[in-house]
């Protein structure tokens, strides 16, 4: 599912995760810390903090 808006400029990066000013599930500890990569599978990855938490947690 696409992300709402435009990538911010590669300059001018925020300090934590490059998504959390257009992501819907963003937290405040989104904008400090930097996600690293999990695998899927395959070639599959997810770079995201709240990956693996539940569905309920999300909303």
């Amino acid at each position: 599912q696409a992300i709402d808006g435009m990538m911010p400029d590669p300059t001018r990066l925020p300090e934590g995760c490059v998504f959390c000013e257009r992501c819907k599930y963003a937290t405040p500890e989104c904008s400090k810390s930097h996600p690293g990569i999990v695998s899927l599978g395959g070639t599959h990855q997810v770079r995201c903090l709240r990956y693996g938490r539940q569905a309920s947690d999300m909303n």
